[in-house]
């Protein structure tokens, strides 16, 4: 991997640790493991809430490193990456099943800003 792409990714995983991620992650997994274990949606909320929070993230690191292609291809390139890479990097990332809508949003941000549109975050 590549320098810049490098530098997102760890752009990524200190702005998860400023913001104490990994305390809302430990919490998510309690309850939902505990309380709703027998009700499907909050799985699915607690998937949307996780997906959310990587967006947010996602969105930073490209403001912060403007460096938005590197950022696309650094996760396409641990997603594709072998097996016990990927599992030691980002379990949820790969069991969620994220990459795809977090490329689309990264994405589509692009293609907005190119036609003079407002953003996702900006509506």
């Amino acid at each position: 991997m590549d320098a810049d792409r490098q530098q997102a990714i760890a752009s990524h995983e200190m702005l998860h640790v400023a913001r104490r991620d990994w305390a809302f992650n430990l919490a998510e997994e309690n309850y939902s493991g505990r309380v709703l274990v027998s009700i499907p949606l909050s799985w699915w909320m607690v998937s949307r809430i996780r997906l959310s929070r990587e967006q947010w993230v996602d969105q930073q690191v490209v403001e912060l490193t403007g460096a938005r292609k590197p950022y696309l291809y650094a996760l396409v390139e641990i997603a594709a990456g072998p097996d016990a890479v990927r599992g030691l990097i980002a379990p949820a990332f790969l069991n969620e099943c994220q990459l795809a809508e977090r490329i689309r949003t990264l994405t589509r941000r692009i293609s907005c800003r190119d036609q003079g549109l407002p953003s996702l975050w900006h509506v």
